[in-house]
């Protein structure tokens, strides 16, 4: 049982597709890490509650956002990684050229 094996061509242009869509993520952590403390329950649980589930909820709060910011930095560093490579990758389609006169 043979499989036939898909050929898949990398391109600077494919590669610098790939970075905008790190970009995009990096965009995607940034918002939602702005909209954490958007959901404070702000005394929806009482007073008594409150003061009980508040410091865990408050702890989770700051750690979703310490995650999100993670990952943002993640993100935009391999956008940025990409767009280097993308460049190299096109000097190298540019000497690999041949001309004929």
């Amino acid at each position: 049982m043979s499989t036939q094996q898909e050929t898949r061509v990398i391109t600077s242009r494919v590669i610098a597709a790939m970075g905008e869509r790190y970009g995009d993520v990096w965009s995607g952590f940034m918002k939602s890490g702005d909209r954490v403390y958007d959901t404070d329950l702000d005394g929806a649980l009482g007073t008594l509650m409150g003061r009980v589930l508040g410091p865990a909820y408050e702890t989770a709060q700051r750690g979703c956002q310490e995650a999100l910011q993670g990952g943002a930095i993640a993100s935009l560093g391999i956008s940025d990684s990409l767009s280097v490579c993308a460049a190299n990758w096109r000097t190298a389609e540019r000497a690999s050229i041949v001309e004929y006169r």
